[in-house]
């Protein structure tokens, strides 16, 4: 049998996003990243707003998805994958917080079947020169990652 790279997972799951945004495809795609040096297997997903801003420039966002190989490494610094976003992650801290108290936080949870008390918010580091990160909610329970914005450290 076999193997499919991760890049071609990767082109996949943009090609079902698209479909989904242009109402070709009802369900919300997902990947699910075997994490190689991170703790644990994650389902991933994008929300629509953000999937429509990385397929209208991909380039702009090919090191973090490229990062997304990696997995959950949680809280491990020097690591390129989805890590654990801190207070002294600044703006990003500031914006994945004022996202879980509002509208959007509550539509996200519910969309994807997330429960309050089980989200941890993250980000995809990939040692990008900009600062750039795109951030989100994880359901530790369900292993469920779910992206949605996109925010800089200062």
């Amino acid at each position: 049998m076999m193997q499919t790279s991760f890049e071609q997972k990767i082109a996949s799951f943009f090609m079902a996003c698209k479909d989904h945004l242009e109402g070709k495809l009802e369900e919300v795609p997902s990947l699910t990243i075997d994490s190689s040096q991170g703790k644990q297997k994650v389902e991933i997903y994008f929300d629509d707003e953000l999937a429509e801003q990385i397929l209208k420039k991909p380039k702009d966002f090919k090191k973090p998805i490229k990062a997304l190989k990696y997995g959950y490494v949680g809280s491990k610094k020097g690591l390129n994958g989805i890590r654990d976003i801190h207070e002294n992650d600044g703006k990003i801290f500031r914006a994945v917080c004022s996202a879980l108290d509002s509208g959007q936080g509550n539509n996200i949870m519910e969309r994807y079947f997330m429960q309050r008390d089980r989200i941890n918010p993250v980000k995809i580091v990939a040692h990008e020169t900009s600062g750039r990160r795109l951030y989100g909610f994880m359901d530790k329970g369900l292993k469920r990652v779910v992206f949605f914005g996109v925010g800089h450290y200062k």
